[in-house]
């Protein structure tokens, strides 16, 4: 019937409303929390609050002597002027390939991460589409990155971080529905590797391997 229509469609967007609602309470919460800390994290990058109890900002120094050294040579190679710069460039760039990998966004990732990588990611949006889905993911927070691995030679460089947090994912049909049921907050905690050739007009950095960290 119409009517039912009408209100089943009522309900869906009141129900959206209200998650949408109070995720954006939740990351206000976080955000004002997080004011203390601006003069010594400038810039923090939109929408991404640490939780109260986050880490300080990786410091080459704590780790391990030989981690340190790889990533200090990157780092120098790479021109960063800090640890933490290079870290939220990358942070940045893990945002970017999610939210193309959620559009369906081929062309975005392209330049973003490797052919290996792309044809993964193209695989699955392509599942996606033959069943009709589309997937909104929204971040509700994400702990500050680790290094856990580095290497540098003569052609390349490689760096492994591990990113970790907590998100909600939307799923909607092909005419743009709502799946049935509430979404609920997930945890993520993934390694991905980031490489960059060192030839010149090598493209940056690009990730190269994404894998779940247990």
């Amino acid at each position: 019937m119409p009517q039912d229509a009408d209100a089943a469609g009522l309900v869906s967007l009141i129900w959206l409303a209200c998650i949408y609602w109070n995720l954006y309470w939740c990351l206000e919460r976080m955000g004002a929390a997080g004011q203390a800390g601006e003069a010594e994290a400038p810039g923090e990058a939109a929408g991404i609050a640490a939780p109260a109890a986050s880490r300080p900002p990786m410091d080459a120094r704590a780790l391990p002597p030989a981690l340190a050294g790889r990533v200090e040579a990157i780092l120098s190679r790479d021109g960063a002027q800090s640890i933490e710069l290079f870290l939220r460039d990358r942070l940045a760039s893990y945002e970017a390939v999610v939210a193309a990998f959620d559009a369906g966004d081929r062309d975005a990732l392209r330049w973003l991460v490797s052919p290996e990588v792309l044809e993964t990611f193209g695989t699955a949006i392509d599942l996606r589409e033959i069943r009709g889905q589309r997937i909104e993911t929204a971040f509700a927070w994400i702990e500050p990155s680790d290094i856990v691995e580095a290497r540098i030679d003569a052609t390349r460089m490689e760096i492994a971080i591990r990113f970790a947090g907590a998100y909600f994912e939307f799923s909607r049909d092909s005419i743009g529905l709502l799946a049935k049921g509430a979404p609920a907050m997930r945890r993520c905690r993934d390694v991905w590797t980031f490489a960059q050739t060192l030839a010149p007009g090598g493209g940056g950095w690009r990730v190269v391997a994404t894998e779940a960290d247990a």
